[in-house]
């Protein structure tokens, strides 16, 4: 017999994963997209971004494989905030 505290742990553990305890919604093609570059080595870089409503984490740039590192600095914004 499961004691309830570890019931409600496995419910919560069941909710949707791509919605962040800060309630942020990470688009599936995020997902999607991460797992391309890493099994696939179809991108050299991606770059993310919380969108201007602060409700989702989309993809902003995507680096051809092969791009250098000046091409992935050169698509972070001054004075902006952005995930790799």
């Amino acid at each position: 017999r499961t004691p309830s505290g570890i019931r409600r742990l496995r419910d919560a553990d069941s909710e949707d994963k791509s919605t962040m305890s800060s309630g942020v919604l990470c688009a599936d093609e995020c997902l999607k997209v991460f797992e391309e570059m890493k099994i696939r080595n179809a991108y050299q870089y991606i770059v993310f971004k919380i969108t201007d409503d602060k409700k989702s984490i989309v993809i902003d740039v995507k680096g051809e494989p092969g791009a250098s590192f000046e091409d992935f600095t050169s698509k972070l914004p001054d004075g902006g905030c952005r995930y790799a």
